[in-house]
């Protein structure tokens, strides 16, 4: 028989006798005071660490992941910001730019040139890095250390990353071989005035790589997986689309580079960039942030993925806004060469946006 408690009598008073005198709350508990700021070896006080903003939809909480200075990856590496990445190196808007010289606002439309070079065996011929004797080939590959293979802990200085020939440093970027003047904002253009977006090869249509303002960015809505962008940042948030290649699944390397010189007035010395991606749901995909140097991420992408790449600072604000350059480089059609003949994603397997480095 189940057991039934009875209710409350409505005269409960009358039957317990005289209201007893109920025992005071507890205190409340007090507001934690904020975080004192931590005091330097070198005389200044590092700020205090900020909560991350939330995330929406939420993910797995973040965290940041600190790089040693000096340390190959570190913000005096090879995609520090005095490396040949950085505007110190040949691509930039300054004097000692030689970008400017080649496509940039010193520069002439030489694309014949370049059509006369392939024929002899130029750059973007079949003999050149793209072709069958270039680092994009599985032969290549295997005789890379695994740290720079797709996926390794270096891949971003790898044939697929930001310095390898795909990206703004190669034959399809700004220091390049292609003969395509670049406009102020960034985009190639033909010999009569036309943006291009891709060139012929003998190995087949490339995607070119752009240097693009940030105002030149935030203006083209197609950006492909192809580009970089000299630009600052707040306390809002830079979001760039990334259109995969429409026909290859790919690797796509993304890379957010301090501008600015380490400074003991900055927590940690450096600007902390972080990355985001975002699909086109709106769900963050990938994140990482990363103090004492450039952060960067690699990520195996299905074919015709519209995706978007959010970088925030996030010891930066409005008064101390953070310039930096993105590169985002996709392999496209080599892919699956860059990748040592392998598929990115094994038959039946789902295709999604994936980080593996």
């Amino acid at each position: 028989m189940p057991v039934i408690t009875p209710k409350a009598h409505t005269n409960s008073q009358s039957l317990r006798g005289p209201a007893q005198p109920q025992p005071p709350p507890p205190p409340s508990k007090p507001p934690s005071a904020p975080p004192a700021a931590v005091p330097r070896e070198d005389g200044f006080e590092s700020a205090p660490a900020r909560p991350l903003v939330a995330l929406s939809p939420p993910i797995a909480a973040m965290k940041i992941e600190e790089v040693e200075r000096g340390s190959p990856l570190s913000i005096d590496g090879p995609i520090g910001y005095l490396s040949a990445i950085s505007e110190k190196g040949p691509v930039g808007r300054n004097p000692w730019n030689s970008s400017e010289y080649i496509s940039g606002s010193h520069a002439t439309n030489w694309r014949a040139y370049s059509e006369y070079l392939t024929l002899f065996g130029g750059p973007l011929s079949g003999l050149g890095p793209l072709g069958s004797m270039g680092p994009l080939t599985k032969e290549a590959w295997a005789a890379l250390p695994e740290e720079l293979r797709p996926g390794g802990s270096m891949a971003v200085t790898g044939p697929s990353g930001i310095l390898g020939a795909l990206g703004m440093l190669g034959v399809l970027g700004p220091v390049g071989a292609t003969g395509y003047k670049a406009d102020a904002d960034g985009n190639f253009r033909d010999t009569a005035g036309k943006v291009v977006r891709t060139v012929e090869t003998p190995n087949g249509v490339e995607d070119l790589c752009e240097d693009y303002t940030e105002r030149g960015a935030l203006k083209n809505k197609k950006l492909g997986s192809r580009y970089g962008v000299d630009a600052t940042i707040g306390a809002e948030a830079d979001e760039f689309p990334i259109n995969s290649d429409r026909k290859h699944d790919e690797l796509i390397t993304l890379c957010a580079t301090q501008k600015r010189f380490p400074s003991p007035g900055r927590e940690g010395g450096t600007d902390i960039l972080q990355l985001e991606v975002v699909d086109k749901n709106g769900q963050v995909v990938a994140q990482r942030a990363v103090d004492g140097g450039p952060t960067w991420m690699q990520l195996r992408v299905p074919a015709g993925s519209d995706l978007k790449v959010r970088i925030k600072a996030l010891n930066a604000n409005s008064d101390d806004p953070a310039p930096y350059r993105l590169c985002v480089v996709g392999t496209g059609s080599h892919s699956k060469e860059v990748n040592g003949g392998t598929a990115l994603y094994a038959p039946g397997e789902p295709k999604t946006p994936q980080r593996i480095a």
